[in-house]
């Protein structure tokens, strides 16, 4: 559902972006961007620009003087660069202060040609560098609708593509700041102390840096520190069972090496040392006929395989159960995220939230299931979870409704302490690349993205950093909803 506060930052890139009541192929395309990161639906954006034209062109009829001036401010980087850019195109040195400037490019048509062309080519680049095919005409086309000579034009151009690289390189110093201020966050243990994130929050303001850019970061920095720590936790743990053989080596008795068919255990002193096996010990080779069966590498279930893939949805399950037939576990877990985001209708928003799953269609949650449990030969699947969740079995309520959220917390937390997504030691959700993906996990291991998959700010609240639950603590939502979708449809 759209929240007050998105449709409004929606309606502030409309108002800057259009142009004479349009929106232009270049334009159309930053929208698009814009659109997916609030996660608004096609309809939703589309009733919002609508609006915003309206609102616009009445503006423009009435003589309001102030909107390329609401526009500029919008966009402080566009304005300045398109400014030099202005002054490049007139062969004149950038000495004057701004206001006077935007003054006379208020105040001459050509001036003001100029100086949108400019905003136009920089938007251009910010998307491509230098501008494909389908940029390059739409520049074109601005510059016959806006009568610039190819000379101002290059001039324009030349000028905006020297600041916008100059200001790329200053902003990847600023990340890279940022990124050594982070990692020296991160030494310091986790989770992050609450100064410390507040320290990181100045500092990400004050260089100027991107939430998107920040999140992206923070996900590769953490993933890359939990897997040196689990790396140095291992080598340790190595060393001190090597510690504890040598130890139990000391002083210990010889022994004979019995063959491993041997049935009872010789009273006589072996007749060898115990630093050599006799011939007698080696087994005998058994004939082909004797020869022990090999391990079957993926058992499967005695159920019959799937073939009726239900769906009140009308989603295709052929590819889902293509990857499960392979054992590609990760890109079945992906795959299971996408069919589970058509069946909700939830494609757009690009997670799962507590609503949409206690309205998860039931044949689907049905069918998904059977494919999971059949070619993990009942480890993995949703039936595979709901024995493993801790849960009152005799309610058909919501026992997220009816139990102290004390109470729905401590039964989520042991869930993912059994099913090995929780980390004990920083007392975590695990990062999604930390999982299991072979038949050696836990029971009910998978799937799991349909879970991880959360945007940045719902994460947050968790008490995570990027996008998705790595790093956060449990919800007393997300899990109990699920579970009691699961009781609705039949799953105990």
């Amino acid at each position: 559902m759209i929240t007050p506060e998105n449709a409004r930052s929606y309606a502030i890139f409309v108002k800057q972006y259009a142009r004479n009541g349009q929106i232009s192929v270049v334009n159309r395309s930053i929208l698009q961007r814009q659109q997916a990161q609030l996660k608004l639906t096609p309809a939703e954006a589309e009733a919002i620009e609508r609006r915003v034209l309206q609102l616009l062109t009445q503006a423009a009829q009435a003589g309001t003087p102030s909107l390329r001036s609401a526009s500029a401010s919008a966009a402080p980087l566009v304005e300045a660069t398109a400014t030099e850019a202005t002054d490049a195109a007139r062969g004149e040195n950038i000495s004057r202060p701004t206001h006077v400037q935007e003054n006379d490019s208020l105040a001459d048509p050509k001036q003001q040609s100029i100086r949108q062309y400019g905003q136009e080519f920089l938007r251009a680049i910010q998307l491509e560098s230098p501008p494909g095919e389908l940029l390059r005409q739409e520049l074109k086309q601005s510059q016959a609708r806006l009568a610039l000579t190819d000379e101002t034009v290059n001039a324009i151009e030349y000028r905006v593509s020297q600041n916008f690289h100059t200001q790329s390189q200053q902003y990847q110093t600023h990340l890279k700041r940022y990124e050594q201020a982070f990692s020296q966050a991160l030494q310091q243990g986790l989770p992050l102390s609450p100064a410390t994130q507040e320290h990181l929050s100045e500092l990400q303001q004050s260089l100027g840096l991107r939430q998107p850019d920040v999140t992206d970061l923070q996900g590769q920095l953490l993933s890359q520190h939990l897997t040196a720590t689990q790396a140095d936790e291992s080598a340790q743990t190595a060393l001190d069972e090597i510690d504890l053989d040598q130890t139990a080596l000391v002083d210990t008795p010889s022994t004979q090496i019995l063959p491993a068919y041997a049935s009872t255990v010789p009273t006589a002193p072996p007749a060898e040392s115990a630093s050599f096996i006799s011939t007698q010990d080696i087994p005998p080779e058994l004939p082909p006929t004797q020869l022990p069966a090999q391990p079957i590498a993926a058992a499967q279930s005695t159920e019959s395989e799937p073939l009726t893939l239900r769906s009140e949805a009308g989603v295709d399950y052929v590819p889902l159960r293509d990857l499960l037939r392979q054992q590609k576990w990760l890109e079945a877990d992906r795959e299971t995220l996408a069919v589970m985001l058509k069946a909700a209708n939830r494609t757009e928003a690009g997670w799962l939230d507590a609503e949409a799953l206690t309205q998860f269609p039931c044949s689907d949650l049905h069918t998904i299931d059977r494919l999971w449990s059949y070619y993990s030969n009942g480890k993995f699947g949703f039936r595979a979870q709901w024995h493993v969740y801790p849960m009152p079995k005799r309610s058909r309520t919501s026992f997220a409704h009816t139990q102290p959220s004390r109470v729905v917390q401590n039964q989520v937390l042991e869930f993912t302490k059994k099913i090995d997504w929780w980390t004990e030691r920083l007392e975590f959700l695990k990062y999604h690349n930390q999982l299991t993906f072979s038949l050696e996990a836990p029971q009910g291991h998978l799937p799991a993205l349909w879970f991880w998959t959360i945007p940045w700010w719902k994460a947050l609240q968790n008490g995570g950093i990027g996008s998705g639950r790595g790093g956060c603590s449990v919800d007393n939502q997300t899990l109990p909803a699920f579970m009691a979708r699961l009781r609705v449809c039949g799953f105990e």
